[in-house]
C-alpha cells in the first residue's frame, strides 16, 4: 500500500460527510477567505460586492474600471489591431456613466480652481475635449 491510499488512513477520513444547511464555520471562513483571493488576484476589488454601503460599491467599481478594465481592454485593443491589420479600439464610454456624480464632482472643484468650464468638462468626461 502506498501513502495516502485509503487503507493507511484513519477510517474516518475516508467516510462521506453531509455539510448540511449549516456548514462548519471553519469551511464558510474558508470560502470566504477564498472568494476574496479570487477576486483580488483577477483584479476586481472585494468590497465591490462585500461593502455595505453604496458609496463603497461605487468607489469600488470605479477603481474596477480604472485599473481593471480600461488596462485590460488597451491591451486586447492592441492584440486585435496587431493580428487583424486594423486600428481597433474599444470603448468603455457606457460604464463611466455609473460615475457621473464623480466627473460631476471633478468638474465642480476644476471649475472652482479656475479653469475654463470647457476644458474642465472635456477633462472630466462630460464632454468630448477639444
Amino acid at each position: 500500500m502506498h501513502p495516502g491510499s485509503p487503507a493507511t488512513a484513519p477510517k474516518d477520513d475516508w467516510q462521506p460527510r453531509r455539510i448540511g444547511a449549516n456548514p462548519p464555520t471553519a469551511l464558510v471562513s474558508l470560502h470566504t477567505a477564498a472568494a476574496s483571493e479570487v477576486l483580488g488576484a483577477c483584479g476586481v476589488p472585494v468590497s465591490l460586492f462585500t461593502s455595505d454601503n453604496s458609496q463603497g460599491q461605487r468607489e469600488a467599481f470605479r477603481r474596477f474600471l480604472h485599473s481593471t478594465v480600461q488596462p485590460l481592454g488597451a491591451l486586447v485593443a492592441g492584440e486585435l489591431s496587431a493580428k487583424l491589420e486594423a486600428d481597433v479600439t474599444l470603448g468603455f464610454d457606457r460604464l463611466f456613466a455609473a460615475d457621473l456624480s464623480g466627473r460631476a464632482r471633478a468638474f465642480q472643484s476644476m471649475v472652482g480652481g479656475g479653469m475654463d468650464p470647457g476644458k474642465a468638462a472635456g477633462l472630466a468626461g462630460l464632454m468630448e475635449s477639444e
